[in-house]
């Protein structure tokens, strides 16, 4: 079974394929069966939508308060003229006050697939 690791969060994780050395051959040529492949995680690709909760993965230039590693929750997602996209992202204090409001690129967020719920 192959493994990947997402060259955007940094995640390793496996990849279920069939015939595991025509997968490298096709996939990745100059690899070697048992290599580890660059590969976006389901996190990093996914879609994201209204709601979903995410989490940091690249700094925010401009905004200290916002770590790598923060959670929150897409409140909007914004569309420029030019067709680039932006998530606006919460991120909620436990008193239930803003901790930081903030857009980000997707390439600057991971989709959270099991939420921890307090």
């Amino acid at each position: 079974m192959p493994f990947a690791k997402c060259p955007n969060c940094g995640e390793t994780f496996h990849l279920s394929v069939g015939d595991v050395k025509a997968w490298y051959a096709e996939m990745f040529p100059g690899h070697i069966v048992g290599d580890v492949v660059p590969a976006r995680c389901f996190g990093c690709w996914r879609t994201l939508q209204q709601y979903d909760i995410v989490k940091v993965v690249r700094p925010l230039e401009g905004n200290p308060t916002v770590q790598i590693g923060d959670t929150g929750a897409v409140v909007e997602i914004l569309t420029a003229p030019n067709g680039d996209v932006g998530y606006m992202v919460e991120n909620v204090r436990p008193d239930g006050g803003t901790r930081w409001l903030e857009t980000f690129t997707r390439d600057d967020l991971k989709f959270v697939v099991n939420p921890k719920t307090p």
